[in-house]
């Protein structure tokens, strides 16, 4: 484990695993580094690339608490060309008393030199009790926030930071939901919902909820029990949706995440946004009007 009390773990110290973090969430902790580009507001921190560059000066002294320092990259994905050859410099002859980590949802994301250098791991998302722990009372409404977060805590406490993103999750899936629910008709509510979402944020939060119910979806089709998907509220509409599309519609649900993928591709080439989203409602249907017509 990461941290562990008894002098175990990564950080190989006796307090508490909480007191750690919160050390670490608040740059607290002499040996802990985290690397990642600085808000635009923040102009006096160095760039991503200059605090890169300045390691091997941080690096030269051993670690001042730790067993060894920890150098954490969240977002490695999005190292550009003079990072990359950056980190991969000081990776090709890395501190002996220094760990490195860098975070990436798929390692085909990041040079293949550096992945060479590394050792990938894993890691299997949270427990609900393991993400309660850590949040405490922050988790006012702890069974949607749990099911929202996937395991993450970092997903959690985005979700409780900004003010009106679970909000707008839940209004989106309650917009799939109806649609499905209402075929082979497209509810004109959903279609003036959308109109409405504006903004790289909104958008990019709405169409990843409707890609996780649809993931739930997929699994409420395969047989899953409401403890096995992630948004169980929305377990019991699932069902019957499902009970409705019958067991064809499993070999239907890739499109729909094909059509999903499209649509991004779509917003990144800066098409209409608005005429998008009504093409992704229709082709997020599972009962076209000619499959009900010949049932």
């Amino acid at each position: 484990r990461i941290f562990s009390e008894g002098g175990g773990g990564l950080f190989g110290s006796s307090a508490t695993p909480e007191d750690l973090l919160d050390r670490i969430r608040r740059k607290a902790h002499p040996d802990f580094l985290r690397l990642e580009e600085p808000p635009a507001e923040e102009r006096n921190v160095a760039s991503l690339v200059e605090q890169i560059r300045d390691l091997p000066r941080q690096l030269a002294f051993p670690p001042l608490e730790a067993p060894r320092r920890v150098v954490l990259i969240p977002d490695a994905a999005a190292l550009n060309a003079t990072a990359c050859n950056s980190i991969l410099k000081i990776l090709e002859e890395p501190p002996s008393h220094t760990m490195f980590f860098l975070l990436c949802r798929d390692q085909g994301d990041l040079l293949q030199t550096i992945v060479s250098r590394c050792q990938v791991l894993r890691f299997a998302p949270l427990s609900d009790q393991e993400l309660l722990r850590f949040l405490g009372e922050r988790a006012a409404d702890p069974e949607s926030l749990l099911g929202w977060s996937e395991g993450a805590l970092e997903r959690a406490e985005l979700l409780l930071r900004e003010e009106g993103v679970l909000d707008l999750r839940r209004e989106a899936c309650e917009r799939l939901l109806e649609l499905w629910e209402s075929s082979p008709r497209i509810p004109s509510s959903a279609s003036m919902w959308v109109e409405k979402i504006e903004g790289d944020g909104p958008e990019e939060v709405v169409v990843s909820a409707w890609e996780l119910l649809l993931r739930d979806l997929a699994f409420v089709l395969a047989g899953a029990k409401k403890e096995e998907i992630r948004f169980r509220e929305c377990f019991g509409r699932l069902a019957g949706i499902a009970a409705r599309a019958g067991a064809a519609a499993r070999e239907e649900v890739p499109a729909r995440f094909s059509a999903i993928n499209r649509f991004r591709v779509y917003r990144e080439l800066n098409g209409n946004i608005r005429t998008d989203f009504a093409a992704l409602l229709s082709e997020l249907q599972f009962f076209p009007a000619k499959e009900i017509s010949q049932a």
